[in-house]
This record gives C-alpha cells, sequence and structure tokens, in this order.
C-alpha cells in the first residue's frame, strides 16, 4: 500500500526514504521468521502428531519468546536510535529513513513473532484464518491511509499510524493463535492429526 499511497500524496523522495527504511527493517524478516517459519512448521506437526494440542501450544509459546527475545534488543536500537544512526552512516538527508524505520519497528516487532508462528494454524488445519487475517489487516490499513489522506497529516504522523494499524493487526493473530491452542484439547489434537 504504501508505495501506492506514499508517492502520490507526498511524492517520490519520500517513497525513497520509505524503501530506503523498509530494506533496514527487512533484514532480520529474512534472517529469522522466513527461515525458521519453515522449520517450525515441520517441527509443529510432528509435536501435534506426537504429543496433541499441548505439546504444540509448549513450542509455540517457546518460539514466540525465543524470537521476541532475539529480535528486541536489534528493534530497540532501531526505535530509539535509528535517525542518528542514518545520519552518521548515510548522511543528513536520509534522517527521514532513520525516523521512518524508528516508527515501523515495533510493528516490524509484532510481524516477527506472528508470522514466525503462523505455520501453527495450517497444523491445526486452520487455513482460513490466514485469508481471514490478511484482509482484516488490508482492510484496517486501507482505513488508515484513507483517515490520513482526509487529515492531511505529514509523513511521519501518517506513518506512525499505518504502523500502529498494522501492529495491531500482527497482534491481533498472535492473540487469535494463542485464543486457538488454548481452546484446543489433547484429546482434539490427536484425533486431527490421525484423520490428516
Amino acid at each position: 500500500i504504501p508505495i501506492y499511497w506514499i508517492p502520490s500524496v507526498y511524492g517520490l523522495a519520500p517513497l525513497g526514504q520509505y524503501a530506503l527504511a523498509l530494506s533496514l527493517l527487512e533484514v532480520p524478516m529474512r534472517l529469522f521468521s522466513y527461515s525458521l517459519a519453515g522449520t517450525f512448521y515441520q517441527k509443529a506437526a510432528r509435536t501435534f502428531e506426537q504429543e496433541g494440542i499441548k505439546g504444540l501450544r509448549r513450542i509455540t509459546v517457546r518460539m514466540s519468546a525465543w524470537i521476541a527475545t532475539l529480535a528486541a534488543f536489534p528493534l530497540m536500537i532501531v526505535f530509539f536510535f535509528a535517525e542518528p544512526l542514518f545520519v552518521l552512516v548515510f548522511g543528513e538527508e536520509w534522517a527521514i529513513s532513520g525516523a521512518i524505520s524508528a516508527k515501523l519497528a515495533i510493528f516490524y516487532f509484532a510481524r516477527l513473532i506472528a508470522e514466525t508462528i503462523m505455520p501453527t494454524l495450517r497444523v491445526m488445519r486452520d487455513q482460513k484464518a490466514y485469508f481471514r487475517f490478511h484482509a482484516l489487516l488490508l482492510l484496517m490499513r486501507l482505513a488508515t491511509v484513507y483517515a490520513v489522506i482526509q487529515l492531511e497529516m505529514d509523513l511521519i504522523p501518517a506513518i506512525t499510524a499505518y504502523a500502529i494499524t498494522s501492529t495491531l493487526g500482527y497482534a491481533l493473530m498472535i492473540i487469535y493463535i494463542a485464543v486457538r491452542l488454548r481452546a484446543g484439547n489433547d484429546r482434539q489434537g490427536h484425533v486431527e492429526a490421525s484423520n490428516g
């Protein structure tokens, strides 16, 4: 959405600033979430088959805590120090990229956790949740973009609003996964696994 929204409202230069900020934040996603999600899915499927929902709950909580701990420090650095670091490394003209990175850091923290543990839904055969979640997230983001355009917000407050909306969306997914894991029982898990 920002690829179309930012240049049409703020111009091409802010889009370049946003792209640089995004490229920095995508590094932990590539290093951790994208690679770990596949490994986690295999382990989650095996654990669910052998131990049922309790085992799946245990390893999902453990993975969430591990990812949160691993990502917290670098994303806190981005959150608190991105702007001066961008100025130091790239020059004064890239200060806005640092400010954008700082605003998006919490959103990427929630996304990193959510996307790593999302395979839990496939293991529980709840693939519809993927579609529902992404549809809801898209609607939330479109509503936010519409609101910031109507309010004629400057770039940084607009990015902040977009980041808050995205954070809430991924937080809802994490909560949904937690509720699904808590609602299941061990016997049901073994039955579903054997039927698969």
